[in-house]
């Protein structure tokens, strides 16, 4: 696919991914719905300015949120396989910043490659749960037990939500 051919939206899309997970997206990769899934519903969470129309919904039998919109321009995007390192368009000074913040934080520990789609997933889930499915003021254990995941799992996720969102209101109170 030549990538004269894709949309404004989808160009975004890529250069968001390139930022985020610092490779260029492999549309061919089995992980790369449940990558760019994970990664939309955390930025879009942090205030990503994206138009993009990702109205994203809790999957029950999985467990995650997803968008029907961004699966439809991700199996778009499947024919042009592995994006090169051209740049396809300059992403705003927001969107850059919130990118960057939240990537940043996520993989400050050096998390190994194989760890990645799981660290994403489970943030994405943990942060979808708290904000959109589970009654304000829930604690950690109740999130735990929604998800089916470890107590200790999600304490760890949350400190880390817990650090992006720090990061966010020094920077905007300040």
């Amino acid at each position: 696919m030549n990538e004269q051919n894709i949309t404004k939206e989808a160009t975004i899309l890529i250069e968001i991914y390139k930022l985020f997970y610092h490779e260029n997206p492999n549309f061919c990769d089995k992980d790369i719905n449940i990558k760019m899934q994970s990664m939309m519903a955390i930025l879009l969470q942090f205030g990503l300015p994206f138009s993009g129309g990702y109205g994203f919904h809790f999957l029950e039998e999985k467990r995650i949120p997803m968008s029907f919109n961004l699966q439809d321009d991700i199996n778009n995007l499947y024919k042009m396989g592995k994006a090169t390192d051209n740049k396809l368009i300059e992403l705003s000074k927001d969107t850059k910043r919130i990118v960057k913040i939240v990537s940043d934080i996520l993989f400050k520990e050096g998390v190994d490659s194989s760890d990645i789609v799981q660290l994403v997933t489970r943030v994405s889930q943990i942060i979808y749960a708290r904000e959109y499915c589970l009654p304000t003021g829930i604690n950690t254990e109740e999130i735990a037990q929604f998800l089916n995941l470890p107590v200790e799992e999600v304490e760890n996720k949350l400190q880390l939500v817990k650090k992006i969102e720090n990061k966010f209101s020094f920077l905007y109170n300040s």
